[in-house]
């Protein structure tokens, strides 16, 4: 097993600082005090805590990513697929939602390297959803005629329920269900 890279250490420590004083209280120099660096070590890799803080929601990311991707691999229908995704995603928000209590800070979230980030993840996010509908569709589970505009629909059902779930300490995956029941078969009677 390979050593961290330097700028991946710094990314490790941020990280429990982070989640530790909050993003407005975090600073570099706590940062290289709990590597026990100089703050020049630290400015070498990184210009400022925003991005230092934008590296470490690419690691959270790309972990989440990892883990979707993993499950997703061990289902055999779309549907499962979805179920899954949909669950590992909301479980993973509420997990890192109360890691970082800045993300729960409004002023944070109008910050523009945020906004950046959170396009690119939103946009991979669809991809996703779409592709998992697109395999739906050929497998006859889905019926679908517009996959792109279905996978929009259920991420913006998603983003809207965040915040309700993560304020909610009720069982998430009893919701997740009910809300994906509604999803397949509709809430119109026949």
């Amino acid at each position: 097993m390979r050593r961290p890279t330097l700028k991946e250490h710094i990314i490790q420590i941020s990280r429990d600082v982070f989640s530790k004083l909050g993003f407005q209280k975090a600073s570099v120099e706590e940062i290289a005090r709990s590597m026990r660096k100089k703050k020049s070590s630290i400015y070498y890799h990184f210009k400022s805590k925003e991005e230092i803080f934008e590296a470490v929601l690419e690691y959270e990311a790309n972990i989440l990513r990892q883990e979707i991707m993993k499950k997703l691999l061990e289902q055999k229908s779309a549907s499962d697929k979805l179920l899954i995704y949909v669950k590992s995603r909301m479980l993973y928000i509420k997990k890192l939602i109360n890691f970082y209590n800045a993300l729960k800070d409004d002023y944070f979230n109008r910050m523009p390297f945020i906004e950046k980030l959170r396009k690119r993840f939103d946009e991979e996010e669809i991809g996703i959803i779409r592709n998992i509908l697109v395999e739906g569709m050929v497998t006859k589970e889905f019926q679908l005629t517009r996959p792109d505009l279905a996978a929009i629909a259920i991420f913006t059902a998603m983003k809207g329920l965040e915040i309700p779930f993560m304020q909610d300490n009720e069982d998430m995956d009893d919701k997740i269900t009910y809300l994906m029941d509604i999803l397949f078969y509709g809430i119109k009677s026949k």
